[in-house]
C-alpha cells in the first residue's frame, strides 16, 4: 500500500544542487544516489504509478515503499513527496520534521555559500552551541579584524 504525502518546503528549483548537498550531508549513504534534473524524472510508487519530481532519491536508498522526492510547484517552490513508508522510521524511512529541519538547515548553509561566492564574497561559518550557525561575509580579500565585529 502507498499514499503520497506531499509537504511545501523552503527548497527552490534555482538551488537544485544545494538540495541535492545538502540530502547527501544528512545522509552519506545516498551520495551517488541522488537524482537531479530540473526538467523532472520520474519516481514511483509502490505500485509503480508514475509522479515527475526535480530531485529524486530511489526507494532502494530512502526506505519507503517508493521513491522519496522533491517536485517543482507553479511558484518554483519544492514539495517533497512520499509515502507511508518514509515517515519516522518505519520501513528505514527517514522523513520527520527534525530530518526535514536538518535538511533545511544544510540546504539554506549551502544558498548562502552559493550566492556570497556569486557576490565575490568570503564567508566564514561557526557551529554554535545550540546547533545553530553563525556566518560572517566579508569582502574577497579583506583581512578580518578580531577587535571589530558587525554582525547583521
Amino acid at each position: 500500500m502507498s499514499e503520497w504525502m506531499r509537504t511545501r518546503t523552503v527548497f527552490k528549483v534555482e538551488h537544485l544542487q544545494c538540495l541535492v548537498d545538502a540530502l547527501i550531508v544528512i545522509k552519506p549513504s545516498w551520495a551517488g544516489h541522488v537524482e537531479s534534473n530540473p526538467a523532472g524524472i520520474p519516481m514511483f510508487d509502490y505500485h509503480k504509478q508514475a509522479v515527475t519530481a526535480q530531485v529524486v532519491v530511489r526507494r532502494e536508498y530512502a526506505g519507503g515503499w517508493g521513491d522519496l522526492g522533491f517536485a517543482a510547484q507553479a511558484d518554483g517552490v519544492l514539495e517533497l513527496i512520499a509515502d507511508d513508508g518514509h515517515r519516522g522510521g518505519f520501513r528505514g524511512g527517514c522523513v520527520t520534521a527534525e530530518w526535514l529541519g536538518r535538511v533545511a538547515q544544510e540546504y539554506a548553509g549551502r544558498v548562502v555559500e552559493k550566492q556570497a561566492d556569486a557576490a565575490g564574497l568570503d564567508v566564514e561559518k561557526d557551529l554554535r552551541e545550540d546547533g545553530s550557525w553563525r556566518y560572517t561575509l566579508t569582502k574577497r580579500g579583506v583581512v578580518r579584524s578580531s577587535a571589530v565585529e558587525r554582525v547583521w
